[in-house]
């Protein structure tokens, strides 16, 4: 006998062999209500006919863990209903990421000619270098201390209501430092602009953090199968975002008036310009966001085994080695992705004196080899194991290290150049969305997927600020002039060391290391099952004794899959 979430008996569907079935099986069998042998009460037969209703296509009970030949149909179906359910939610989650990209890509070109102009000249030149460093780094800081708070609180309360405050944050800070200077102004007070300006970009920090809780809306919504495909997509919004931020200054360069004793101009008109795109965000998100299915109760545990699972304190449960390991992937490619962006722009200044808008053109090739890396991930979602996109990413990690030592020189061509600096980025887009994927099935019966993803998030901001560190402590002397001198040499030795560690680690984990937690789609799992059938059962009779907590886990990542198919199907 079954039971609903309400802990109702529910009645069984009966096989067409005339056996009962749990709504768990995973066999398929066909709807026969007529073979069941119990009268069921009329709530009891409009239960078991609407469940079976939800499972059922082309004629068959077709459960959707099962191993035959309709899966590929029945998998279709529930993609399907995903994606008519939820783009509308994806392309407003797309457009979160992409806001947060262009509002650091608006205002960042024109806030240190806005200091010095706000200052007056109260400050030697001297602090005012200090407090633009300060301003730089308190908005990352104040975003990366918000993201965990925030996942926690998405868990907790209405994804609607997490993201509207914090965006609401955001816009008190970018209207504080559109105001900055009107206020200098009619206090009198110049010698707090830095606290204005401070305030500001901190305010506007807290509320960019709120990107990190589009991970854990795909690890709830999306079928594991194709959650790749919607992690690289999403990503892609924020990307795109990058590219085109500072191409958006040429429009609030137009912004040029005055209300009163008010004058906008092009160094305060970004806050005016960012409030105003973050207002229409959040009359999108009330329009279109879909809350996500609450957790799924997991099966067979009592209420203190389910408060252990969704308690803050309980979290290091979920601390596995493969989830360690996501977490130091994801560091260790935010940690590339802040050297590329810190070393190729120095290196390219002194061997080619490039201006600052050739020097922009490394940008754009990073972004476009991001986006051609993303595209692959996309096609590919689904038919490759995320794994072997981790193990292949480094590779390419190495190799590219190796290719930057071997090419770079300070008389380099540009040929030379462009080489090193697309080995060294090509890796970076193809683990990061595969790393995420991995991450959401380890904790897929968590209950505490905001606060989970947004750790992640916290350890890619922290390689993302480590990395420009490093190549500052470790760049060494430059020539004035270009000569036949390696670039950077202790650098990328040590970047080499970390790509080695990291490929290092991969296969060892993901391959090597014995874990029952779920890696594969559910379509790859099959795939693959027969192969390994003689080897699991060899490795559950030996660790029987040890394999309780595991498997009750693998239990809940599967009960909470079927749920979530379920709810699309309903």
């Amino acid at each position: 006998m079954a039971h609903d979430e309400a802990g109702r008996a529910r009645p069984l569907l009966a096989t067409s062999e005339g056996g009962d079935t749990e709504e768990d099986s995973f066999q398929r069998t066909r709807v026969s209500p007529s073979g069941a042998d119990w009268p069921p009460s009329p709530s009891q037969a409009a239960a078991a006919a609407s469940e079976a209703a939800l499972q059922a296509h082309d004629g068959y009970y077709t459960t959707l863990n099962n191993d035959e030949s309709g899966d590929e149909d029945a998998e279709g179906l529930v993609h399907a209903k995903f994606w008519e359910e939820f783009k509308r939610s994806y392309t407003v989650l797309a457009l979160l990421g992409f806001v947060d990209a262009i509002e650091y890509g608006v205002v960042m070109p024109s806030l240190f000619s806005y200091l010095i102009r706000i200052d007056g000249g109260t400050h030697a030149d001297a602090t005012i270098n200090y407090q633009y460093g300060v301003i730089l780094s308190v908005f990352s800081f104040a975003s990366l201390l918000s993201k965990p708070v925030l996942g926690y609180l998405v868990d907790k309360r209405p994804y609607l209501e997490t993201l509207v405050w914090s965006t609401l944050v955001a816009i008190v800070g970018n209207l504080l430092y559109f105001l900055a200077e009107f206020i200098v102004e009619q206090t009198n007070d110049r010698a707090h602009a830095f606290a204005y300006l401070l305030t500001a970009r901190a305010l506007a920090g807290v509320g960019c953090g709120n990107t990190s809780l589009i991970f854990a809306y795909i690890a709830r919504t999306a079928p594991s199968s194709i959650r790749t495909r919607y992690m690289t997509l999403l990503s892609m919004g924020k990307i795109i975002g990058f590219l085109f931020g500072p191409a958006l200054n040429a429009l609030t360069s137009l912004m040029v008036f005055s209300v009163g004793s008010l004058s906008v101009d092009e160094r305060n008109a970004p806050g005016l310009f960012t409030a105003g795109v973050l207002v229409i965000l959040i009359g999108l998100l009330c329009a279109f966001l879909r809350e996500p299915p609450a957790y799924s109760t997991i099966a067979g545990r009592s209420d203190s085994e389910l408060a252990n699972v969704t308690s803050i304190w309980r979290i290091h449960r979920y601390l596995s080695v493969p989830v360690l390991l996501c977490f130091f992937n994801v560091f260790f490619y935010n940690f590339e992705i802040g050297c590329l962006e810190s070393f190729a722009v120095p290196t390219a200044s002194i061997a080619f004196k490039w201006s600052a808008l050739q020097n922009s053109y490394v940008f754009l090739v990073i972004t476009v080899t991001v986006l051609v890396n993303s595209s692959i991930v996309i096609a590919t979602s689904g038919k490759v194991e995320e794994r072997l996109f981790l193990l292949l990413s480094g590779i390419l990690a190495v190799l590219g290290s190796i290719a930057v030592r071997q090419l770079y020189f300070y008389d380099m061509a540009t040929w030379q150049f462009w080489i090193g600096t697309v080995l060294w980025g090509f890796p970076i887009s193809l683990a990061i969305p595969s790393n995420r994927t991995i991450f959401s099935r380890l904790i897929e019966d968590s209950q505490l997927q905001g606060l989970l993803n947004s750790s992640v998030s916290v350890f890619a901001s922290l390689g993302g600020a480590l990395g420009p560190i490093y190549v500052g402590f470790t760049l060494g002397k430059r020539p004035a002039e270009p000569e036949h001198v390696r670039v950077a040499p202790a650098t990328v030795l040590g970047c080499l060391f970390l790509s080695l560690l990291t490929l290092l680690a991969n296969l060892l984990v993901l391959y090597i290391w014995p874990s029952k937690k779920t890696l594969l789609a559910s379509t790859l799992q099959r795939d693959s099952s027969h192969d390994d059938d003689d080897n699991s059962n060899h490795n559950n009779t030996d660790d029987n004794d040890n394999s309780s907590i595991e498997g009750d886990t693998e239990a809940g990542a599967r009960d909470a899959e079927t749920d979530r198919r379920r709810h699309l199907l309903r």
